[in-house]
């Protein structure tokens, strides 16, 4: 083995073959600088610790191993300051920070993965719906197009008879699926706990849309019906009843809907053929009882009386009862009628508002003016469909009266429960009727003839708007078209012998005679 040397820059012993020291990577032979041409010899340089002789160009001693530019010895350099132990905890602590985040992050993950409606349904099933529906509420606020969110909230919401939130949150899951035919039928429950037109027009605009979406939904068509009789669209309840029989011929309570359908039109044999279908599926005392009400009717007393016999002559409910009386009003037997529906009116409700309408028909015909009134007001405060006309009567019966300002208050609600549809044409001519004869009453001729004219308008068939178009042209000297206008009415009210037809008879006369006097001959 070749001898070892030391490095001349670090002192290490080294192998003097390598180039370069491994250690401090300087030249193993490296040659001393040529002094200057002119200078004199450079005196011996020393070690300033141990004294020995180095170098020029040394950098460590080989003897004591100090660094001779900086006077200290490697040991004492390469010994690396102490580390203090304070300094550990900043990294300990962080990392002890990540742990507990990283565990925390793990033992709720299954939530965190949860979407706001798969969580919100947890914690219905734990009972917390209060939880639920902020949880939903939150969502929904940035996310309205969420359609299982909206059917969630509207449950949720119906379940604490917020109506009016679970009636919107149902009809928007509808919109955005389609499909969710039980979130429109939600919608619709909702829309039946609230009150008052609006409500009933949003009814029949959902279930045309359920309705044209699926035209082979036979319960869509029937309860379309239903809502459409409601709102007094008689047309319509008929052409939805007839799609619903057609697509589900076997459902008796459909069959027996349009009968009564039928019956209120006047169209006795189909109702009674509509009846008869739905009997020979399902017999029960109601369905009886519609049988004898159009029986009686049409005409047919001794089947009806029949009918009643064999029941007993017992009737089933309250529906029962009004069909029967509202058998009695159509005969003209007021006396009847008011002795049936008296009973079931004197609690005036939603559910029997139409009992009290035609129970104040009957006190209005029987001469019972203020009473009639009082009723009418009632069914009005309700706001049913039925409360538009229920307040133009009550309207003639102030103004007859000679309540006007009572009578002008009352035709302004009228006025503002109309509803449009070529279904109230009659009631809308009666509307303006009355509103005409107020003007009369208040001084306002010009305003009562464009009140009686829109009446023709609105329905030409009915008799009000021409007996009082009559009577004001005949008032103002215009005796040739009010003449005209009572010939109409009387062709119009057909075979009815009440005071005031035999009067405007008379007065037709009258008039006629009074013509042939005054026209001279050959003219």
């Amino acid at each position: 083995m070749a001898a070892m040397i030391n490095c001349p820059y670090c002192g290490k012993l080294t192998d003097p073959k390598l180039a370069n020291c491994p250690h401090c990577g300087g030249p193993m032979h490296a040659k001393a600088p040529s002094a200057p041409r002119g200078a004199g010899a450079k005196p011996q340089q020393h070690c300033p610790s141990c004294g020995a002789a180095v170098h020029d160009g040394m950098i460590i001693c080989v003897q004591c191993g100090t660094n001779l530019l900086t006077g200290h010895k490697i040991a004492e350099e390469r010994k690396a300051p102490p580390v203090r132990e304070r300094r550990r905890w900043p990294l300990f602590v962080g990392f002890a920070v990540v742990v507990v985040a990283l565990g925390v992050l793990v033992s709720q993950l299954p939530a965190f993965l949860k979407g706001p409606v798969d969580r919100a349904r947890e914690l219905v099933r734990e009972g917390k719906d209060i939880e639920a529906t902020n949880v939903l509420r939150q969502h929904l606020s940035a996310h309205a197009d969420d359609p299982a969110a909206q059917f969630l909230f509207g449950q949720l919401r119906w379940s604490k008879q917020d109506y009016t939130e679970a009636a919107q949150a149902f009809q928007e899951a509808f919109r955005l699926d389609p499909a969710n035919e039980n979130a429109a039928w939600g919608a619709l429950l909702a829309m039946q706990r609230q009150q008052g037109a609006a409500s009933l027009d949003r009814q029949r605009a959902l279930l045309q849309q359920l309705a044209e979406r699926d035209p082979e939904n036979a319960q869509a068509w029937y309860v379309l019906g239903l809502v459409r009789a409601e709102a007094g669209d008689l047309e319509g309840e008929l052409q939805a009843l007839r799609k619903a029989v057609a697509l589900n011929p076997v459902d008796a309570r459909v069959k027996f809907q349009l009968g009564i359908a039928l019956a209120r039109r006047g169209e006795y044999a189909a109702a009674r053929e509509a009846l008869d279908g739905a009997a020979g599926q399902k017999t029960d005392t109601e369905m009886q009882m519609a049988l004898a009400a159009v029986e009686s009717l049409s005409g047919a007393s001794e089947e009806a009386a029949a009918r009643m016999a064999a029941l007993g002559g017992e009737l089933a409910d309250d529906a029962a009862r009004v069909r029967v009386a509202l058998g009695h009003i159509g005969r003209g037997e007021f006396a009847q009628g008011e002795e049936i529906l008296g009973p079931l009116t004197q609690d005036v409700r939603r559910e029997n508002a139409l009992a009290a309408f035609y129970h104040a028909v009957c006190l209005q015909a029987r001469g019972q003016k203020i009473e009639a009134a009082a009723k009418y007001m009632r069914v009005v405060d309700l706001n049913v469909p039925q409360a538009a006309e229920a307040a133009t009567l009550a309207a003639a019966l102030f103004l007859e009266q000679e309540d006007i300002t009572r009578a002008r208050q009352v035709m302004d609600s009228a006025m503002s429960l109309q509803r449009v549809g070529a279904d109230q044409r009659r009631i809308t001519a009666m509307m303006y009727t009355v509103q005409g004869r107020i003007f009369m009453a208040e001084g306002q001729p010009e305003s009562a003839l464009a009140a009686f004219q829109r009446a023709a308008e609105a329905d030409p068939q009915y008799p009000g708007a021409a007996l009082e178009n009559g009577l004001y042209y005949i008032q103002t000297g215009m005796v040739s078209q009010g003449l005209a206008e009572l010939r109409r009415y009387l062709q119009l009210v057909g075979e009815q012998t009440d005071t005031e037809v035999t009067e405007i008879a008379l007065l037709v006369e009258q008039l006629q005679e009074s013509e042939r006097v005054t026209v001279p001959p050959g003219s």
